[in-house]
């Protein structure tokens, strides 16, 4: 189980060109997500 972004914060907005995916001002996806919260959770089952 895991929790991505467990306070719910916002990423930083990057206002310059990011060189790296060709995206023009919006949000840093190297360091956060937009899209929030998210959940994860794995199950691993061995007959």
């Amino acid at each position: 189980m895991g929790v991505k972004n467990l306070f719910d914060t916002d990423p930083p907005y990057a206002i310059t060109y990011d060189g790296n995916t060709g995206a023009g001002s919006s949000w840093e996806p190297r360091v956060a997500d937009p899209r929030g919260r998210s959940f994860t959770v794995a199950v691993e089952v061995k007959f």
